[in-house]
């Protein structure tokens, strides 16, 4: 720190000084230009001259001033310094002291050391044999602990053993009480498709019964209708044949039959007339009202019987749907 303040307070002095000797090197060119001014420098007073050798020689002063001050300053710090110097060379010595306290209390202990190596050299033997019944001694507690760890896993097994055989048997309770449960529930499903099965079998046999008394009423509302078909079929000469004189609107009931029927009357030859020439064969309003009506009923029969069939179909495969599941639930009874 001190040789550093030293260093650049020297610096310091070294730039005043150069200073100092440019600033009197300019008096000396002034003093010099002053004594040798050519002929445009006349009209310069000689107080101006004074003037500015006084400004010169004040600056020169201050400047000697500053390097005294300098000078005395690096006095002082070259003497800090010294002692510095003096006082680290103190410190040194008493650390060396110090040191050599230290080497003998480490040599005082080492010598300690040794007579303790001694002394445990002289008890090896005994040591040893120590050492040896320790080793003994670890290998039967290790295993003692051995034998008491695999008493201790046994019984743990059992306990787990044990617990788990706690829950297979709650299992085992729960379903049991679930397959009785599921065996209620069974047999109630079981009365209750009997019961169904009694009510389609009752339902079959009423549709059944339907069936026949409508195919029953079909047949006699044919047979009717070939009556009144029969009855009005127009008796035409073959020498003169029928011309008419206007178109007539022709009715065909054959026409109006549903595809559906099984029952299809009989073709008629000529289909009836309701106006045409003075051959045809008028047929009175009244038996066409009637022949209309007979073939809307046989359509509505037709449909009804379609219907009933369709749903004794359903029911006898709902009952064999039924009976199936029956048969195979008596076969695999639920497993307890």
């Amino acid at each position: 720190m001190l040789s550093d303040q030293n260093a650049s307070l020297q610096s310091q002095l070294k730039s005043l000084q150069t200073e100092l000797e440019s600033t009197q090197q300019r008096l000396q060119e002034a003093e010099s230009a002053s004594s040798w001014n050519d002929d445009d420098n006349w009209n310069q007073t000689e107080s101006e001259d004074v003037a500015l050798r006084k400004e010169l020689e004040a600056e020169i002063s201050k400047r000697n001033a500053t390097i005294e001050e300098l000078q005395r300053h690096v006095e002082r710090l070259q003497k800090a310094l010294n002692e510095a110097s003096e006082s680290a060379d103190m410190k040194a010595l008493e650390e060396m002291e110090e040191m050599k306290h230290q080497l003998t209390m480490v040599m005082e202990q080492n010598n300690l050391l040794k007579d303790s190596e001694a002394r445990l050299m002289d008890h090896a033997d005994e040591y040893a044999e120590q050492m040896e019944r320790h080793r003994e001694r670890c290998v039967e507690l290790q295993v003692k602990v051995t034998e008491l760890e695999e008493k201790l896993r046994a019984e743990q097994l059992e306990r787990k053993a044990a617990a788990r055989s706690v829950e297979e048997f709650s299992v085992l309770r729960q379903q049991l009480s679930t397959a009785e449960s599921s065996l209620h529930h069974t047999q109630s499903q079981l009365s209750n498709r009997e019961g169904t099965i009694a009510e389609l079998t009752k339902k079959l046999a009423e549709h059944t019964k339907t069936i026949e008394e409508l195919q029953m009423k079909l047949k006699t509302l044919a047979a009717s209708r070939r009556q009144v078909t029969s009855s009005q079929r127009p008796s035409t000469s073959s020498q003169n044949p029928v011309t008419p004189s206007r178109p007539s609107s022709r009715l065909s009931t054959s026409s109006r039959m549903s595809t559906t029927s099984s029952f299809v009357p009989e073709a008629v030859s000529n289909p009836l007339q309701t106006s045409g020439s003075a051959f045809d064969v008028v047929v009175p309003q009244n038996m066409l009202k009637i022949i209309l009506k007979m073939d809307e009923d046989i359509g509505q029969l037709q449909n009804a019987v379609a219907r009933i069939r369709e749903d004794v179909v359903t029911s006898s495969e709902n009952s064999e749907k039924y009976s199936e599941k029956t048969s195979e639930e008596e076969k695999n009874p639920v497993a307890v």
